[in-house]
């Protein structure tokens, strides 16, 4: 464990120096620093850790089978409309659309197009893809499946959390489900690292499991919540800094 965060703090360093970065707040780090790129590989390493195209189209397609596509509830799922959260290069929408007639993708980042370059050189279409400016086009409670991995972890805030929680309120169908992964934390109710001691793409919100819990069941019916998740799709794996809670709406 102690080698994998040495590994992403010189990943971190590596990425500074390719992409000439200054410290920017959490928000405008996330928001601007994609559109500072241009190569292909770069811009998916900016969002998940990888060296080739290859390399992330076979870890997102493992992603997405160990995250999502494994669970029970997914079987039964509705395979028309999903929605994620934090597509970031587009790598889980790839693999989402495979098995959905269409996917809808929110970010905050500012380099959309690579994103659809990414997604199109692999024969992608059905997606379509939104910043928080054009929300109201997605049509209320017509969403069967909302996802998200590896991007709650990376808010600045507590009301960042509830305004996605809104928007999975408005956008869920009665018979979706919503998996959201997010950092953990055993100690308190949760916990924000401030601009002046963020890192370069780390972690900067923690959540108690519990706390998140009680949050969402003021709103949802939770189905599940996870504490304990592999680092990654590997028997040997190490556990994860990660939580995650399944959920869907309660019935009137």
């Amino acid at each position: 464990m102690r080698n994998f965060y040495l590994l992403k703090l010189l990943f971190a360093d590596y990425l500074k120096k390719i992409f000439h970065l200054k410290r920017e707040n959490i928000k405008s780090t996330w928001e601007k620093t994609p559109k500072k790129i241009n190569n292909l590989v770069n811009f998916l390493a900016w969002f998940d850790e990888t060296r080739s195209l290859n390399e992330t189209i076979n870890k997102s397609a493992a992603d997405w089978s160990f995250r999502f596509k494994g669970f029970k509830y997914f079987r039964s799922l509705k395979k028309d409309i999903a929605l994620e959260i934090g597509f970031g290069g587009g790598r889980l929408i790839l693999n989402a659309c495979k098995d959905f007639r269409h996917v809808y993708g929110i970010d905050v980042h500012e380099n959309f197009q690579l994103t659809r370059d990414f997604l199109n050189s692999q024969g992608c279409y059905n997606f379509t893809l939104f910043n928080h400016s054009s929300l109201s086009l997605i049509p209320l409670s017509s969403v069967d499946f909302v996802y998200s991995f590896i991007v709650f972890q990376h808010f600045d805030s507590m009301e960042e959390v509830s305004k996605y929680l809104n928007l999975i309120k408005k956008l869920l169908n009665d018979k979706g489900v919503a998996h959201i992964y997010f950092g953990k934390t055993n100690e308190n109710n949760y916990k924000i690292i401030n601009d002046k001691n963020f890192n370069l793409r780390d972690v900067s919100l923690v959540i108690n499991p519990e706390y998140f819990k009680k949050i969402i069941s003021k709103d949802f019916h939770v189905l599940d919540v996870i504490e304990d998740i592999a680092l990654v799709p590997s028997v040997n794996s190490a556990l994860s800094m990660q939580a995650c809670v399944v959920f869907k709406k309660k019935y009137i």
